[in-house]
């Protein structure tokens, strides 16, 4: 049984392929259409021998990162104010306008991430492929603690996500 672990992402996804006898992990990034091409040369080699564990950001509790407590004063609560007292407010607290973009940046993100994320299980879906959802944790895996444990130097977020999915299956 192959196990391919995947971290849904806008530009590069990352992939860890990982088998358990013999025990070996590789790590790769791909863009959605040559992920695709490589998945279906990985159903028609492997069919029932094959099953892909894709992260699910989308099935998190979502949080609101439009608007909320100001990051810099948390006493000031925005939800509670009208569309003109917080326009002005925003206007007038230049450490706002820095966040309030901050905070849409990473919705935008977040929400392109899941999108692609979506596609994949739907490619999945189509081609009849062994995958499982598997709901992000809380915390990120560090480089080091990545390394020890398969013995693979990357700084690369997204392809020490896509390995923490299927080492040790």
């Amino acid at each position: 049984m192959i196990f391919i672990g995947i971290d849904p992402d806008v530009e590069k996804s990352g992939v860890a392929y990982w088998c358990k006898n013999p025990k070996v992990i590789e790590v790769q990034k791909y863009d959605l259409s040559g992920l695709f091409e490589h998945l279906e040369f990985l159903n028609y080699t492997l069919k029932e021998n094959l099953e892909v564990r894709l992260e699910a950001g989308w099935l998190n509790k979502i949080p609101n990162y439009h608007k909320g407590k100001n990051r810099n004063n948390p006493k000031v609560d925005t939800n509670s104010m009208d569309i003109d007292t917080y326009l002005t407010f925003v206007k007038n607290n230049k450490s706002v306008k820095k966040s309030v973009t901050y905070d849409e940046s990473i919705a935008l993100d977040v929400g392109r991430n899941h999108e692609v994320g979506r596609q994949i299980e739907k490619y999945l879906i189509k081609n009849k492929i062994n995958y499982k959802l598997i709901k992000p944790t809380k915390s990120k895996m560090k480089p080091e603690i990545f390394f020890a444990m398969t013995g693979i130097k990357t700084k690369d977020q997204e392809k020490i996500d896509a390995g923490a999915l299927v080492y040790g299956l």
